[in-house]
């Protein structure tokens, strides 16, 4: 359900001002926390989203990334 919430908004969210945002929250905060849960991944394993830096990116992201 979250990542449905994702997918609809963010095309309207790139025609909107991107500090503050709550769809650049949701990509940087929920979406990263749904992966980990879904994937079980442990500490072992930094999970981080991204909808840009200073603007919206064209395509946003997630990446989980291997501590050791």
């Amino acid at each position: 359900a979250a990542l449905n919430l994702f997918l609809e908004e963010y095309p309207q969210a790139l025609e909107e001002r991107f500090a503050g945002h709550a769809v650049a929250d949701f990509i940087r905060n929920e979406v990263p926390s749904v992966v980990r849960d879904v994937l079980d991944v442990g500490d072992r394993y930094l999970v981080h989203g991204s909808p840009g830096q200073g603007n919206w990116a064209k395509v946003p992201w997630v990446a989980i990334y291997d501590r050791f």
